[in-house]
């Protein structure tokens, strides 16, 4: 029993694993058959077979979802990298630009002394924004020389009196340093914004002066370093801007998340769809040759002369083997029936027997029972007559008693 029931678990899992086989044969057959009217139908528009439009539509929606989903991944992937890429160029922009104000004070402060409108016209705005500071400095540097050499002449009161004087000249004089290095290096790299680095080279090469040329310098490859790095910038901002368009094209603006969902989901229930239309088309193919026992029909075409005799043999043999291993499972799950019924009628007489056995011990004590009973019953009547006996007498004494 136990090595039949053995025998049905094994017969079964071959046969689901055969029908499994089987049903991979029929959607690979179904889909070679379609890829084929494929290339058939290219250049048709209509008069198209229903099942073969059927299976362009699942397939060009599939497409569609797939090369969408790979877009939009691609395209999140890339926001990413922009992200990162931006970071890092704002961060190394801003270093620039403070090289750039540092280098563009410093060349505007060589400049200075030796600026004429006719020998550097480039320079004429930033001499403009920073001229009344530079001014309000000359005369604070003025005012202190003059406080210092009254510090140094004067008596002790006066040049305590001076000392606190030129402490508030120092404290103005550095507020208008200050301001004059805002002035000029905000003009400065207006320059660049503007364009007019290279004129202003070349107006410092023209002038031959070499101090002049070396402070130049690194004001020149700052600006250059920032123009890159602005450059890039703009470029990253340009390519985000197309990205984040195609992701909204692509429905994935706001939630990106939610439409790869959608579009999986699409793309499962075509592939379900597709599925079950090569496996409806493979079995449809298979009809032609043979039936559901792998058996060949009559008058039908030689599957070696098909364009998929391969597969068709293979499917042939795979229902063959299925119709056979039904067999197997139907006389085995017969025998076990058999068997079960045997053991259930034996376990029925067996409860019989122990029945019969019950009911002749019953009736043995029953008989018993009876006898027991007669004897009970013999006995009390014996007894009602005695107590009618002895009750007669005990009257009859008492009567006599009373005379």
């Amino acid at each position: 029993m136990d090595l039949s029931n053995t025998t049905l678990q094994n017969l079964i899992l071959s046969r689901k694993k055969a029908q499994e086989d089987a049903e991979n044969l029929y959607r690979n057959l179904g889909s070679r058959i379609f890829q084929a009217e494929d290339a058939k139908y290219k250049d048709a528009s209509s008069d198209l077979p229903e099942s073969y439009a059927g299976w362009k539509t699942l397939m060009s929606g599939r497409e569609e979802a797939a090369s969408l989903v790979f877009s939009i991944k691609d395209n999140l992937k890339r926001v990413q990298e922009l992200g990162k890429a931006d970071k890092d160029l704002s961060k190394s922009l801003a270093e620039a630009k403070k090289k750039l104000r540092a280098a563009g004070v410093h060349c505007a402060v060589v400049l200075w002394p030796q600026y004429t409108p006719e020998r550097f016209p480039s320079f004429a705005p930033v001499f403009a924004a920073a001229e009344e500071e530079k001014k309000e400095c000359g005369k604070l540097e003025e005012r202190q020389r003059a406080v210092n050499e009254g510090v140094e002449a004067g008596k002790p009161l006066g040049r305590m009196m001076a000392q606190f004087r030129g402490a508030g000249i120092a404290a103005q004089l550095y507020y208008r340093r200050s301001r004059f290095e805002q002035c000029a290096g905000e003009a400065m790299e207006a320059l660049v914004s503007a364009g007019a680095v290279g004129k202003l080279g070349q107006e410092i090469a023209a002038s031959g002066t070499e101090e002049l040329a070396q402070a130049f310098t690194p004001f020149s490859e700052a600006a250059q370093t920032v123009q890159s790095f602005a450059g890039r910038l703009e470029k990253s901002e340009a390519e985000r801007r197309s990205v984040s368009d195609a992701l909204e094209a692509g429905g994935a603006g706001e939630n990106p998340a939610r439409r790869l969902d959608e579009l999986r989901a699409q793309i499962k229930e075509k592939d379900a769809a597709l599925d079950n239309l090569c496996r409806a088309r493979g079995m449809d193919h298979c009809a032609l040759f043979f039936d559901a026992a792998g058996n060949p029909l009559p008058g039908a075409p030689d599957m070696e002369s098909d364009a998929h005799g391969t597969l068709l043999a293979g499917t042939a043999s795979l229902l063959a083997e299925i119709h056979s291993l039904d067999h197997k499972i139907d006389v085995t799950q017969t025998e076990l029936k058999i068997a079960a019924l045997e053991k259930t009628i034996a376990r029925y007489g067996e409860e019989i027997d122990g029945l019969r056995r019950k009911t002749e011990s019953l009736q043995e004590q029953i008989a018993k029972r009876e006898s027991a009973i007669g004897d009970a019953a013999s006995e009390k009547a014996g007894l009602e007559t005695y107590l009618e006996k002895i009750t007669a007498e005990a009257g009859g004494t008492e009567n006599g008693g009373a005379e």
